[in-house]
């Protein structure tokens, strides 16, 4: 029991990042002679706490110990990954390799091995930018042991290389370059949401970008580059200057509202706009006559030019002319207006159907 308490203030302790406090805890859960499986918790506790205090030649340490202990030999495979772990974040990559190495021929068809492997792999596509070799280790990760956590990670993470390799090659043999763009994006995404290699995704936002500024795609990009920018890298000042450019160069899409929202921007435009837009669909809803509604909109359109309602508005006028007056040639210059003062939103690709 007192063994328990001890490990239970401990695991509060990490899980508030007060380390010193856990370790001093996971000392007298060892001083309480816990049984095997509480005492070898407790060290690779102790090891995991000295990680996430930076201090890795420790946190070898505490795991080496757990080897010399006769009665914790049962658990050598998972202390040889963890020990392989701490040689990777010393950047001790061969080392970190040959303890996998070691872990995968003593304790073939388990999930051990298929952790090894998958952990192989991640080093062969993440440091050595191998993904041939990456490819194959995680092939062989969920051999060993298809149906462990590593098994079924290392399954998705080779079908996530493969659509890394598809969508480089779109890209590539795109002889237009607009083309290039959607597997771009989608290589990104990738690399984002899947792979976690931040800066390769956002070198991909960014070439795509140049090749998307006069396109939909352009506030798309510059929204996920904003989003790495301030969520994953944690550079404000970079996050607030692409929300900024965002909003100056594509004011009437949703993106640039969420970046006003990511920007706390005060926008009275857009929260007026919105409530005449809505006062002329109701007044259409109720019957209306077109002629009474649509000056609300062509007010939207001119007052709250930047809004985001503002070509949706201007697009209804240019719909009640055409299906509800009849007036085609006013329609057609109405809609030709969407398509020169918003030629990226979707009302302008609407309307030049």
């Amino acid at each position: 029991l007192l063994s328990h308490a001890w490990q239970g203030i401990g695991n509060s302790h990490y899980k508030l990042g007060r380390y010193d406090e856990a370790l001093k805890a996971y000392q007298n859960v060892l001083k309480s002679k816990p049984k095997a499986d509480i005492n070898f918790e407790t060290r690779v506790q102790i090891g995991t706490t000295l990680e996430e205090q930076g201090k890795l030649d420790e946190a070898l340490a505490a795991y080496n110990k757990i080897l010399k202990i006769k009665r914790l030999r049962i658990y050598e495979a998972e202390t040889q990954l963890k020990q392989a772990n701490v040689f990777r974040l010393k950047e001790q990559y061969d080392t970190s390799e040959d303890t996998y190495q070691n872990v995968v021929k003593k304790y073939p068809r388990s999930k051990y091995s298929a952790e090894a492997y998958y952990r192989m792999g991640l080093i062969s596509q993440q440091v050595h930018k191998d993904l041939e070799t990456a490819k194959e280790y995680f092939e062989k990760s969920s051999k060993e042991n298809r149906q462990s956590d590593a098994g079924q990670a290392a399954l998705q993470r080779r079908k996530d290389l493969m659509s890394l390799e598809r969508y480089r090659l779109q890209a590539d043999d795109a002889k237009d370059p607009q083309k290039a763009i959607v597997p771009l994006l989608n290589l990104a995404e990738l690399y984002l949401f899947n792979l976690g290699e931040i800066d390769s995704a956002l070198a991909t936002y960014q070439h795509a970008l140049t090749l998307a500024d006069t396109t939909l795609f352009a506030p798309k990009a510059l929204y996920a580059i904003g989003l790495i920018y301030g969520d994953s890298l944690k550079n404000d000042t970079k996050a607030r200057e692409t929300f900024q450019q965002l909003i100056d160069e594509h004011s009437n899409t949703p993106y640039a509202s969420d970046a006003r929202k990511r920007l706390q921007l005060n926008r009275t435009d857009d929260a007026l706009a919105e409530a005449r837009f809505l006062e002329a669909e109701n007044l259409k809803r109720e019957g209306v006559p077109p002629n009474d509604y649509i000056p609300i909109l062509q007010q939207v359109a001119t007052e709250y030019p930047k809004s985001l309602y503002a070509p949706q508005a201007l697009f209804a006028v240019a719909w009640a002319y055409e299906n509800d007056l009849d007036q085609l040639d006013q329609a057609k210059s109405t809609y030709q207006q969407v398509k020169d003062l918003y030629p990226l939103t979707r009302f302008a690709e609407i309307a030049d159907k």
